[in-house]
């Protein structure tokens, strides 16, 4: 569902499947890491040939590769050590040139909300072309819209989809039964530092019953009952303002519902120091609802 969702619909081009020669091919050549991957055929409508070549994997979500700083490594990691940065709109993207492969000779890599994307063909400016409408479309992620566009971009901080997350969203969909759900990782420029999972719900709620149904949320994660947390002090950012529960040494949990959609918002970390400027901003950057 994660990589169905970055083929975005691009004007003027199709996407052609592989064969499945290709596909193990393709699948052979890749590290343990990668828990899914697709191969596309990237076709001109017009001409009806193929201009470039997409593949799309997950690596680990959790890896520091995915931290804002280490996109650089990344490139050079992807490409070679003369990858040089490019931007098409909003998304980094690193390129470069092998002329010794010219039906792969210009060669593109990018991370996105924890998908790594490689584009490469003989053509750069036709490549080029395709990237240009392909990041022109507006990208809400793998969930329901209504809880994708809560992911708002925050400059320095980056995000990835939570790829076991059964036991989590099982216990929300427990807690919040008529709900869809997903959830993120928290990047800062190094490291991971928080997980938050969005709630889609039908009913209000004032924030003392947000904070007792985010107890439950974490009773139904533990195998045994989760320790009693301790009321800490609320954390505002426009109108909205986050119940924080502090969970001994273990960690802090803030938990806060937009008025308009009814989203829950809920974020765990064991860094609130570094959790609260990024939930400021995050909250901060929201659209109306």
């Amino acid at each position: 569902m994660q990589l169905a969702a970055e083929l975005v619909a691009v004007s003027g081009y199709d996407y052609q499947d592989i064969s499945e020669a290709e596909r193990k091919a393709q699948l052979a050549r890749l590290p343990d890491s990668v828990s899914a991957a697709a191969f596309h055929g990237v076709i001109d409508k017009t001409t009806g040939k193929e201009v470039a070549f997409l593949v799309l994997t997950v690596p680990d979500p959790m890896d520091a590769m995915h931290a804002p700083d280490q996109a650089a490594a990344f490139g050079r990691w992807a490409l070679g050590p003369t990858a040089k940065d490019r931007r098409f709109g909003s998304q980094a993207v690193w390129f470069a040139e092998a002329p010794d492969q010219p039906n792969s000779r210009y060669q593109y890599a990018w991370l996105r909300h924890g998908t790594v994307g490689f584009v490469d063909g003989p053509d750069g400016a036709a490549v080029d072309a395709f990237l240009t409408a392909f990041f022109a479309v507006p990208f809400l992620g793998a969930e329901d819209p209504v809880l994708g566009q809560r992911m708002v971009e925050v400059p320095g901080y980056s995000y990835t989809n939570a790829v076991d997350r059964t036991d989590d969203l099982d216990a929300a969909f427990a807690v919040f039964p008529k709900g869809d759900a997903s959830e993120h990782y928290v990047f800062d420029r190094s490291h991971s530092f928080a997980s938050i999972l969005l709630v889609g719900t039908d009913q209000a709620h004032t924030p003392d019953e947000l904070a007792s149904l985010a107890e439950q949320w974490m009773d139904e994660l533990s195998l045994s009952a989760a320790p009693t947390p301790t009321r800490g002090a609320d954390l505002s950012a426009g109108p909205i303002t986050a119940r924080r529960l502090v969970y001994g040494k273990t960690g802090t949990l803030f938990v806060w519902q937009w008025p308009d959609t009814k989203v829950v918002g809920i974020v765990i970390t064991p860094r609130p120091d570094i959790a609260e400027p990024w939930l400021t901003a995050y909250l901060k950057a929201q659209p109306a609802g």
